[in-house]
């Protein structure tokens, strides 16, 4: 992921999106190519339902991931599109310790979310929230 301050927000931004985003589309294009090829030939068995299937989730899947997470004084957006955390829904940014490999935030319901944010920045996370770090 790489960093970048726009606006007062933190962004990082996924680098392996590109090649998760062309793997996607390579999979709906040959899972659609070989869908009309089984309605050009009739073969509706259980196998047409797979790559129906296939091309469905992946079209979902493309759609929904976005390719950075971003921070501000509102909350924190997720790489899922359906999920944001707002400020006051978070009790408090938890230390990073050395195994972590993201930041973990505690909500004020006790669930631990982990961020998609490096350790590296938990402190700055913590200040932009205006909430405590802690282990």
């Amino acid at each position: 992921m790489t960093h970048q301050q726009v606006d007062g927000r933190m962004v990082y931004r996924w680098r392996g999106w590109r090649w998760f985003f062309v793997g996607g589309v390579i999979a709906v294009v040959g899972s659609c190519i070989s869908v009309v090829a089984d309605l050009l030939e009739g073969n509706l068995d259980w196998i047409f339902a797979v790559r129906v299937g296939t091309a469905a989730i992946w079209v979902c899947v493309l759609t929904l991931i976005r390719d950075r997470v971003t921070a501000d004084q509102n909350g924190i957006r997720m790489l899922h599109r359906w999920y944001h955390l707002r400020w006051a829904d978070i009790d408090h940014v938890r230390q990073p310790r050395a195994s972590d490999k993201v930041v973990r935030v505690m909500r004020t319901n006790g669930k631990v979310v982990p961020v998609g944010f490096p350790p590296q920045y938990a402190e700055q996370l913590a200040a932009l929230g205006n909430v405590e770090l802690r282990p």
